[in-house]
């Protein structure tokens, strides 16, 4: 089995992620693997972007946010730039980095819907985000028992205090909701459940 948990910060995928490995344990072998990143070309245009100021870091008590900001054609290149990314780099190594590394349930704490969502986050363009990785999220669903969690506000930022700082952080949550919702990802809600109930609610979701 390939579990994979997707959400924005502060929503417990950590705790989850290292309940669902207690949880399967005992009945084989059991790996967590975090996938959110691993740019080739995008991670280089970044680096640009933050040499002509498409992209910032603020300070802030909590430590550096930083923050891209791609706009126009700018934008464009980048959604395109991540979505080889996904389809050359990162998908391929992932892929041979499982048969080599075979188990009987696999973990994985953020993936492609992460990835896409911090792509809209970076350009404001879902749609045209989404017309490039619709097919290869519908896929990376079709192999995969994904989970969104979700939590209230206020629960997160208690659980964070660091999170007030970022100031994308609202649209950052609006975004995983939209994806959510379009493509009918299961969704745990750990606003206010104890962890273990939150875990053995994933399980039954990934398992039905």
């Amino acid at each position: 089995m390939r579990i994979v948990i997707s959400g924005p910060d502060g929503t417990g995928k950590s705790t989850i992620v290292k309940g669902l490995h207690e949880s399967y344990a005992p009945q084989g072998s059991t790996r967590i693997s975090w996938r959110r990143f691993g740019f080739a070309t995008a991670r280089i245009f970044n680096l640009i972007g933050r040499q002509l100021g498409w992209s910032h870091y603020e300070e802030t008590p909590a430590g550096p946010m930083g923050y891209h900001c791609y706009r126009g054609l700018p934008a464009q290149i980048y959604i395109v730039l991540a979505w080889l990314d996904c389809l050359l780099v990162i998908i391929p190594k992932w892929w041979l980095c499982d048969r080599l590394q075979r188990v009987d349930t696999l973990i994985i704490d953020r993936y492609l819907f992460d990835i896409a969502a911090d792509v809209i986050l970076s350009t404001d363009k879902p749609r045209q985000t989404l017309r490039l990785f619709d097919p290869l999220l519908r896929r990376h669903m079709s192999s995969s028992a994904c989970i969104f969690l979700a939590c209230q506000a206020a629960v997160v930022t208690e659980r964070r205090p660091d999170i007030v700082w970022d100031r994308s952080y609202p649209l950052k949550a609006r975004i995983y909701r939209t994806l959510r919702r379009l493509y009918g990802v299961p969704t745990v809600d750990t606003s206010h459940a104890l962890p273990e109930d939150s875990v053995k609610y994933a399980i039954r979701q990934c398992e039905s």
